[in-house]
């Protein structure tokens, strides 16, 4: 039932970001309470495996935020990831995020390539469905 919410909020936060450009918070919230939740359905000593799951991908994704690289409820959002899979899972989704999101920034810029000559200017992609796909490839190579 886990893998249900997982995938209900990242696809929810996915749709939001390719219309609005933004992760509302309430979700972030909706999805640390759900995790949380699951987590007192489990059985012992997942809780610290959650949390660090939950705390891990908060210091780098502030670093990049900080420099302008990713956005802070992608940061929260990949946090709500790790707050459901733990801690072992962060790096195989968060690795493949990255991948499909190059892919997809590699994709627009390729687009735009005529416009960027004469409009310089940052290209910026959506990252919560990357980071919803990568969790969706992760999920079927060790659930199924």
């Amino acid at each position: 039932m886990d893998i249900y919410l997982l995938t209900g909020i990242l696809a929810v936060a996915a749709v939001w970001d390719l219309f609005y450009a933004k992760i509302p918070n309430s979700l972030i919230i909706a999805g640390y309470m759900m995790a949380f939740c699951n987590v007192l359905m489990q059985k012992e000593g997942v809780i610290v495996d959650r949390l660090l799951g939950l705390m891990l991908p908060l210091l780098p994704g502030i670093v990049l935020f900080a420099f302008g690289n990713l956005g802070a409820g992608d940061t929260k959002l990949i946090s709500v990831v790790g707050a459901f899979l733990g801690v072992k899972a962060i790096p195989h989704c968060v690795g493949g995020a990255i991948v499909l999101g190059a892919v997809t920034g590699g994709l627009k810029i390729l687009k735009e390539a005529g416009r960027w000559r004469r409009y310089p200017h940052k290209v910026t992609i959506r990252f919560a469905l990357p980071i919803l796909c990568g969790t969706l490839i992760f999920l079927c190579e060790n659930r199924f």
